[in-house]
């Protein structure tokens, strides 16, 4: 028996290594919750059986389908045997459902079936059969928005919301000051966006803004963080379109890049139109105390300070509603602070999950 006798297992999808945001970074801001417990992280790996330490997590890389269904019992029925106390916090549901244990907590960041019925519809229907069996073989779900609760198969099971914070945080005194002429357009206001490049983060509606800033002869600029498989797409539609001084899609940006990013932009923006279960840079953008804009859908109405800042997803209601606004207010900060700081967030995911 381990003299510590407390152990977490976490059950994911990706590499720490790899991926620092959504699911990995719920999982990282859970870990800063947890107290006297040591902590195990099972993840999908590419190709081979892996084993690493990661911010004192260790990590554990399995490949292949069936295997990833497999070894997580296996490593539960390990640590059982080791520990005295093991929990197990699950943010994978195919994972939780063939788990031979209850796991103690699912994380749910969007529903299998709300998920699969806009990727897969034709075969939906088992996905919703899935969620519902997966509910009966965990003891607590934890949601991440009122609007992930919504869209869940109707369930019983106990659950508890805590919204997410952001990892950007703690890598603030990290980044070292850049001059901001890399960040900024030389003339007009600079609006920055970070969102997977794909089809459901809408990014069209971001270049219909672009040649909305174009015909009314601003010099504005956008700059849109993040990759995908409609990048190149994108790109050759932006130079087509003779629109690269109004924005510019800067692909894959590194966590001190993104900070400078932030920094220095006068606003955020937030495209989408399905799958957002939560919409984490609304909350980067108040960290750096700068007004967001959002799409009104999905979670994001929860989220955002006050609904005036929202808009359909129309280019010109977009520009319409940047464009009533004076930049300078200066309390979306104290809004981060107050609701969805590393320190809030992790308060609640002690006292509502771990304690308990």
């Amino acid at each position: 028996m381990n003299k510590n006798n407390k152990a977490i297992l976490f059950i994911g999808f990706n590499d720490f290594r790899d991926f620092k945001r959504g699911v990995e970074n719920v999982i990282l801001s859970q870990v800063g919750a947890i107290e006297n417990r040591d902590i195990y992280y099972i993840y999908n790996s590419k190709n081979c059986f892996e084993e690493y330490t990661y911010e004192g997590i260790k990590c554990i890389g399995v490949p292949g389908r069936m295997l990833r269904y497999v070894y997580p019992s296996i490593l539960a029925r390990k640590l059982k045997n080791k520990y005295k106390n093991v929990f197990i916090h699950s943010h994978n549901p195919l994972s939780s459902l063939f788990l031979l244990y209850k796991s103690d907590c699912l994380t749910v960041h969007d529903g299998l079936y709300y998920t699969r019925k806009y990727l897969r519809p034709k075969i939906s229907y088992i996905f919703k059969l899935l969620e519902k069996l997966t509910y009966k073989k965990v003891k607590n779900i934890h949601y991440i928005s009122n609007f992930t609760r919504s869209q869940m198969v109707s369930t019983s099971t106990k659950s508890t919301l805590i919204y997410n914070t952001t990892p950007i945080e703690k890598e603030i005194k990290k980044v070292k000051e850049i001059k901001p002429n890399k960040y900024l357009s030389s003339k007009g206001r600079n609006f920055f966006c970070v969102r997977g490049i794909q089809r459901r983060t809408r990014i069209d509606l971001l270049i219909d803004l672009a040649k909305e800033n174009k015909k009314n002869k601003l010099e504005d600029k956008i700059f849109v963080a993040g990759k995908g498989e409609l990048l190149e797409f994108y790109q050759n539609k932006i130079i087509n379109e003779k629109l690269t001084e109004y924005i510019e899609l800067l692909g894959f940006v590194a966590d001190d890049e993104l900070v400078n990013y932030y920094k220095f932009c006068d606003a955020v923006i937030v495209t989408a139109e399905s799958g957002e279960g939560f919409g984490l840079p609304i909350i980067e953008g108040y960290l750096f105390n700068k007004p967001v804009f959002c799409s009104k859908v999905c979670a994001m109405p929860e989220v955002i300070i006050d609904k005036s800042y929202m808009f359909q997803n129309d280019g010109n209601a977009i520009f319409n509603c940047i464009n009533r606004y004076n930049f300078n207010s200066e309390y979306y900060y104290s809004y981060y602070i107050n609701n969805y700081s590393n320190k809030v967030i992790q308060e609640q995911y002690k006292n509502k999950i771990y304690k308990r």
